[in-house]
């Protein structure tokens, strides 16, 4: 009778068991913490060119870590800030005061600017691909972009060497980023006797630079280095033909974004590095587009470089590791097989390391000199 009781209380706990085991399994069917994910894209505007198939190298690179056998789950969540500074800040907070995302990523020292005080104020780790002064400090916040001493190495050959020139002109834009590029690119001048005859920024959004290109006429440099964004710099180059001016020129990056860049065939070009030729590859197979701006590949790069420090941080089995433990990791990678350059490091102050090139515009294309 006992051992008849003793199998009814039995069978109980086991159908008890297996109907908790069948709830969880029908609306928990995983139980990995999920671990969300903020990225803030121009998805619309002006420069979707460059957000929307940045969203697709994150997801990329999501899609490789979905394929293996993770600790946690990852969501990553999508904000547009049409490359707005308002906007941009809105995002920022939407993502960490709504979705609660352990990481923020952007492009462009827009974000950069804003995201950087709120990594630090909410204590989440921030991966960027921005210029200008101060955009990584190896704690919480990491900048993985060609650096400005590297950009400006390749515009003082292209002046020195390529042009033959000693006198030339100076135009940006008035941001953070453009000013940090110009810094060093100036400083590397003067180390090569090469003199900034004119020297002037002009504001994004402007549209009329007829007088400012009369002041370049004025001044007689032998070439113009320009850094302006593509919008501007496609409005500045009609205007710039119109009054006749011939002299070469020359940017970062830039004349590949334009409406038409086979108004720059013949011209030189400093490149930051878009990516490695395998990444660019796999990119139009997965895509249908090519690679056409220097925070694709980064992009990528953060993305896989960050699930992999949370995996590998340290933390209480179940529990999503501190923002500390993530940045320790991410502070230790060394040659790391990347989407931007082979053999991805980091520095002590957060920059992800990637050379300069230069290329040369034939028929609208970009082609990379060696």
């Amino acid at each position: 009778m006992k051992n008849k009781k003793l199998l009814i209380v039995m069978g109980i706990i086991t159908a008890i068991i297996i109907g908790a085991i069948g709830f969880r399994t029908a609306y928990d069917p995983d139980p990995r913490p999920i671990v969300r994910i903020g990225v803030s894209l121009p998805l619309t505007g002006g420069v979707a060119f460059v957000g929307q198939p940045a969203r697709e190298a994150a997801q990329m690179a999501l899609d490789k870590w979905e394929q293996r056998d993770t600790r946690f789950r990852y969501q990553l969540i999508f904000e547009d800030d049409m490359f707005d500074v308002r906007r941009t800040a809105m995002a920022g907070n939407r993502l960490i005061n709504r979705y609660r995302v352990r990481a923020l990523l952007g492009v462009w020292n827009i974000s950069n600017s804003q995201f950087r005080e709120l990594a630090h104020r909410h204590d989440i780790v921030f991966m960027s691909c921005g210029w200008g002064h101060n955009t990584s400090d190896g704690q919480l916040v990491f900048n993985n972009q060609t650096p400005h001493d590297e950009h400006a190495r390749a515009f003082t050959t292209i002046v020195r060497d390529k042009w033959r020139a000693s006198r030339v002109a100076f135009v940006g834009q008035i941001s953070s980023g453009d000013f940090a590029i110009r810094d060093d690119v100036l400083e590397s001048f003067t180390k090569n006797n090469i003199n900034v005859v004119f020297n002037e920024s002009a504001q994004y959004g402007e549209t009329d630079y007829r007088m400012l290109i009369q002041q370049i006429r004025a001044a007689n440099p032998q070439g113009l280095v320009i850094i302006m964004a593509p919008a501007e710099l496609q409005i500045f180059m009609r205007q710039w033909f119109a009054a006749g001016m011939n002299i070469p020129i020359t940017t970062v990056d830039y004349f590949v974004g334009t409406e038409d860049p086979s108004i720059f065939n013949g011209m030189y070009m400093v490149t930051s590095s878009f990516g490695t030729p395998i990444f660019k590859e796999m990119f139009y197979g997965h895509t249908g587009r090519i690679v056409n701006s220097d925070c694709i590949a980064p992009l990528y790069d953060n993305i896989d470089i960050l699930i992999y420090a949370f995996e590998n941080a340290d933390t209480i089995p179940g529990e999503i590791p501190s923002s500390e433990a993530v940045a320790d990791i991410i502070r230790n990678i060394n040659n790391w097989r990347g989407a931007m350059v082979e053999n991805v490091s980091v520095r002590p102050d957060g920059r992800i390391f990637s050379p300069a090139g230069i290329a040369r515009i034939e028929n609208g294309t970009a082609v990379q000199l060696r």
